[in-house]
């Protein structure tokens, strides 16, 4: 808890309310606090309000003596803040960005609409930049300072900023530095030091908006491709029936990653299968083909930290990504396939083709669209392989990878494949 949390009221006139430890826990206690003691300004991490709105949004309708809830500790996704917007649409939503290191960084008015928009994805962390503090943002691999709109890992000085950590000389000096270029140097001029925060970040707009877009270590490189996860996650949470989600690396070795794992937790009355369904068809709209997450698991209820901030525990969640595990679950929940020729007889050619696509897409058999693209559906060059293999290999089909790339949905790779079936009987 910062300083300001406990002093802002107090110094401003305004009575402050101390939150009992189970209301971090059950949002119906936290909501009813509120209301029992018409407190007029909170605070809490995204992930909590989140929670809140999904568990009692009818109560929180009514909160009308609510005039601003902050947010801070969490990168806050824009669904979010559309939600706050429906539910309480007369409340301030502020969005403040701060570190332990520097205190206070910037803030944002996101609800009602602020004067900006970010993207869909994420939103403003700070309009106004906080007196004294100063910010650039670094190219990782150059250190060089990189272009308005562009990507990079957020450094702030200033006379505001702590001189380091007591006691811990090494990381002081890991995380401390004069600027790792000629121009942050210039700027500080030896009066302050400037703090590596880890977030990544960009600036937009006029006059310059500051957008924290997660921690700059939260990308990964999977067959070769960058994934951000920040943006995985923040196009799932977009779709209707999510009321929580986080995305983790899974592992092959130590430095390569194989896949992406989500955890998705549903809104009230909304099924957790159908609704990783409605993911699979609906987030690849959003975000390519190789950000799909491969793996899907309900969002575990005690994976928040304890204490007030109830942040997600995301190094519990990435320790559930077992690569081997996964795919012993996934395996033994997906249908077997008869391995006798009696499934070729039974339904044809396109009825082989069609469990075969539905079984490596993870899909349902009545989810399946003809239409639908194998690649939309989060297919990639593994799984085409896979594809490729069962049908030319248990079914005998004449399908290579390359047909699944050149007839890449459903409709079209049956009227190749059968034609091409056709072709073979009557050559013979």
């Amino acid at each position: 808890m910062f300083v300001w949390e406990v002093l802002r009221s107090p110094l401003l006139g305004h009575t402050a309310f101390i939150l009992p430890d189970e209301a971090t826990l059950d949002p119906h206690i936290f909501v009813k606090f509120l209301e029992k003691h018409q407190c007029s300004r909170t605070l809490t991490t995204p992930s909590l309000l989140a929670t809140i709105m999904d568990s009692c949004h009818k109560e929180l309708s009514k909160l009308h003596h609510m005039c601003a809830w902050l947010m801070c500790g969490e990168v806050l996704p824009m669904q979010v803040v559309r939600s706050f917007r429906s539910i309480l649409p007369r409340c301030r939503l502020i969005n403040d960005y701060s570190t332990w290191e520097s205190g206070d960084i910037g803030y944002a008015q996101v609800a009602p609409a602020g004067r900006y928009e970010p993207s869909q994805v994420f939103a403003a962390a700070c309009q106004e930049i906080a007196v004294g503090i100063t910010a650039c943002i670094v190219d990782p691999d150059t250190k060089k300072l990189v272009p308005q709109g562009l990507v990079g890992e957020l450094y702030v000085g200033g006379p505001v900023l702590s001189y380091g950590y007591y006691g811990h000389s090494d990381i002081t000096a890991a995380k401390f530095s004069d600027g790792v270029n000629s121009e942050m140097v210039a700027l500080s001029q030896g009066k302050w030091k400037w703090y590596k925060t880890g977030d990544a970040a960009r600036f937009v707009s006029q006059p310059p908006v500051l957008e924290i877009r997660g921690r700059i270590d939260s990308t990964v490189k999977i067959r070769g491709f960058k994934v951000g996860l920040p943006v995985v996650e923040g196009a799932i949470a977009q779709i209707s029936g999510v009321a929580l989600c986080a995305v983790v690396p899974v592992y092959e070795t130590p430095t390569s990653v194989d896949s992406l794992l989500c955890f998705v937790k549903p809104q009230d009355e909304v099924l957790y299968e159908d609704l990783i369904q409605r993911i699979k068809k609906e987030a690849v709209k959003e975000i390519p083909r190789w950000m799909m997450p491969s793996y899907f698991r309900p969002l575990p209820s005690d994976c928040f930290m304890g204490g007030e901030s109830r942040k997600l525990n995301r190094r519990r969640l990435a320790e559930m990504a077992d690569l081997k595990t996964l795919k012993e679950a996934q395996q033994a929940a997906q249908p077997i396939l008869p391995r006798q020729p009696s499934l070729l007889e039974e339904t044809g050619v396109r009825g082989v083709v069609k469990s075969v696509w539905a079984k490596v897409l993870s899909l349902s058999l009545d989810m399946v669209d003809p239409e639908e693209n194998f690649f939309d559906l989060g297919g990639h060059s593994a799984l085409a392989a896979k594809m490729a293999a069962e049908l030319s290999g248990e079914y005998t089909l004449p399908v290579t990878v390359l047909d699944i790339y050149s007839h890449s949905t459903l409709q079209a790779l049956c009227d190749f494949v059968e034609s091409k079936v056709e072709l073979e009987a009557g050559g013979n």
